[in-house]
């Protein structure tokens, strides 16, 4: 063996040490993340029986031609992918494992179908600039024409089945709502050192704060803001929000300070 480092020592493992596995989940929704390949990652996973499996988050947000998409693009419909790949995941691989293992979401960029994904699992980690959304403007995606009750049903529908994803991972489903619709109004407080979301208008005598707004007159946000993700007509969860509202355990931006 002619490697520069044949002669160096393997280094030394912990057989006590609990086995992480660590799923890379990147490149395009419905082409590169597919039910197919996840099932191959489990195939494999079975093989190393880890304690902790974490699925870092990092998916492609824009055109197979490489033009990124704002956060404002709407990709709900990609709920129907998650919803294949999520039972992977949660129901076939620990059935098979004889155990569950302990799943962590590391969220670099979750957009689109993605962004149902961490929602599935109690413990998520955001990376500095990691986001959830790319599911808003909901009540766009059928037009303004034909009958209003039907298209409300399709939107019950999807909310519906997005909402579940959420409370599997005991998160307070009103989150769907603000990243999804824009004319919901979202806003949270402080009580004793616990996020409290609060549906409506902020209350500034408890120190309420704003997440989402009507989207309406002057709430609408601007082509300047929207570009620039700025915008607050449907929430697109940072790591700063993800921390404050208590859906993200903390904020790390490398693999060593996750597992630490």
């Amino acid at each position: 063996d002619r490697r520069p480092d044949a002669d160096r020592p393997e280094p030394s493992v912990d057989s006590s040490a609990p086995a992480v596995y660590v799923v890379n989940i990147e490149g395009y929704f419905g082409r590169d993340i597919t039910p197919t390949a996840v099932r191959q990652i489990a195939k494999d996973i079975v093989k190393h029986r880890p304690q902790y499996v974490i699925l870092a988050i990092d998916n492609a947000w824009g055109t197979l031609g490489g033009q990124e998409f704002g956060d404002d693009v709407n990709q709900f419909d990609q709920l129907w992918l998650t919803e294949d790949i999520e039972p992977i995941l949660t129901k076939e691989l620990p059935e098979t494992l004889g155990y569950k293992p302990q799943y962590v979401a590391w969220v670099k960029n979750a957009m689109g179908g993605a962004a149902f994904l961490p929602l599935n699992f109690k413990t998520i980690y955001f990376s500095s600039e990691g986001r959830i959304g790319g599911i808003g403007r909901l009540e766009e995606i059928f037009g303004s024409t034909g009958d209003e009750r039907v298209r409300e049903k399709q939107f019950s529908l999807r909310l519906g089945h997005a909402r579940g994803m959420a409370l599997n991972g005991g998160y307070d489903a009103r989150i769907i709502e603000a990243m999804a619709r824009t004319e919901y109004v979202l806003s949270y407080r402080i009580d004793n050192g616990r996020p409290v979301l609060i549906e409506g208008e902020p209350n500034p005598d408890l120190n309420e704060v704003i997440l989402t707004d009507d989207g309406k007159g002057e709430n609408e946000d601007t082509i300047q803001e929207r570009a620039r993700g700025q915008g607050n007509d449907n929430l697109t969860i940072t790591a700063d929000i993800a921390k404050t509202i208590g859906i993200s355990k903390g904020t790390v931006d490398d693999l060593d300070s996750l597992l630490f």
